[in-house]
């Protein structure tokens, strides 16, 4: 049953991997890509320099913090609040600061001394069929079981 299961599987994937190099090959040995568009704005007209209510500046790299170019006390507000509570930002910090006590702690254990102490037991169950040898070589006056 499994053995046909696994043929069944063997069969479906070389006729989807003959379908695919089939269809692979449609386009054709004369295809030529397409050029790109060749256009630098992203609107048919031009953007004017200024406006009334925003001014457009090319090329300007757009800082980290860049709600604080709209100037508004409340969006500086809600945007620290929302970056002092983010999950993400939480969980990425304690991932860095896990990722600098593990640092530390192969630092510390690869470059200074250290001691260790290991102990062990065990117990076994040894059977008296199996301890005969040895009762022959133990003195006559000894006791096994006994006081």
């Amino acid at each position: 049953m499994a053995r046909k299961r696994v043929f069944n599987w063997l069969k479906l994937s070389l006729i989807v991997s003959i379908a695919g190099c089939l269809v692979s090959c449609e386009v054709g040995p004369n295809y030529q890509q397409p050029a790109a568009p060749s256009t630098n704005k992203y609107t048919a007209l031009p953007l004017p320099r200024k406006s009334n209510s925003q001014t457009f500046v090319m090329g300007r790299d757009i800082p980290g913090e860049w709600w604080a170019l709209f100037r508004s006390s409340q969006l500086d507000r809600l945007m620290d609040e929302g970056i002092r509570n983010s999950p993400n930002l939480i969980a990425a910090k304690a991932a860095l600061t896990e990722a600098r006590d593990l640092l530390r702690a192969q630092i510390g254990e690869s470059y200074l001394p250290s001691i260790g102490l290991d102990l062990n037991g065990q117990k076994t169950k040894t059977s008296i069929k199996n301890m005969a040898f040895f009762m022959m070589l133990l003195p006559s006056g000894y006791a096994f079981f006994g006081a």
